[in-house]
């Protein structure tokens, strides 16, 4: 006789990024021994390995490499609720700065309850893929002097941007400039209500585009990394020895390994 067949439920979750819904199924025993090797083993690169090999096996229809940081966060968090359980235990200590007077200073570690299900993806309101740098002077007045033909209220230039891959470890050292020309997905303009856009460009023309812009306009850029959306929750606890009562963000994918 054979043995019986185990069925696996499947469940549904939207994408952040894209608001697209995927199905996925929680993660098996042989995909949860892959994850806790690359924990104890305690190195990045394999802990990212695992949870893209998790991610790319539980979840359908998904690149798991188009997939933005956050959305990674988002989506591997769903995935251990489903899979380990809705709570987890965080072992949470008070802030250096709890007391100035060392001797009453509270050492103790609370064990804190956090329910999975409350955990979501805080998105900035002014964060946006496409990015606005401002006016520009007519491609047919350019040859002229910047006294002449000054920019024109109306006639705009702008980018728009797609998100770093969390699995790219080549990002965290990257020259700032490469990071972000790597990440331009087009150029738009908007001339006298016309716009164009441009996206057929190789990442050489690009990356010679961006030292044209002023400090200004790169700053804007900047500021799309700066303020993209994050994987965040506000753990609020009272300390059962000194009494003290805490609030603590904890941020990224590093915190709900547990």
């Amino acid at each position: 006789m054979s043995l019986p067949v185990v069925v696996t439920p499947t469940f549904t979750m939207t994408i952040p990024s894209t608001q697209k819904s995927v199905n996925y199924r929680p993660f098996l025993v042989k995909e949860e021994k892959i994850l806790y090797i690359a924990l104890e083993g305690g190195e990045d690169a394999d802990i990212h390995s695992a949870v893209r090999d998790i991610l790319a096996a539980c979840i359908n229809g998904v690149d798991v490499n188009t997939l933005a940081p956050f959305d990674v966060e988002y989506m591997f968090v769903q995935l251990r609720s489903k899979s380990v359980g809705e709570v987890i235990t965080l072992r949470m200590k008070h802030s250096e700065d709890t007391s100035k007077d060392s001797a009453n200073t509270c050492s103790f570690i609370q064990d804190v309850e956090v329910q999975l299900s409350d955990i979501y993806v805080e998105i900035d309101s002014a964060h946006s893929k496409k990015i606005p740098l401002g006016a520009i002077i007519p491609q047919q007045d350019q040859k002229n002097s910047a006294k002449n033909s000054p920019a024109v209220l109306g006639n705009d230039l702008g980018v728009v941007m797609k998100y770093p891959n969390v699995f790219d470890e080549s990002l965290q050292a990257a020259d700032p400039f490469d990071v972000v020309a790597g990440h331009i997905e087009s150029v738009w303009t908007l001339i006298d209500g016309e716009q164009s856009v441009v996206d057929d460009f190789t990442f050489n023309e690009i990356r010679a585009w961006v030292e044209t812009l002023s400090t200004d306009q790169f700053a804007a850029i900047l500021r799309f990394f700066e303020s993209m959306p994050a994987l965040e929750h506000t753990v609020e606890y009272k300390c059962s020895k000194c009494g003290k009562e805490e609030k603590v963000v904890i941020k990224g994918l590093n915190n709900f390994f547990t």
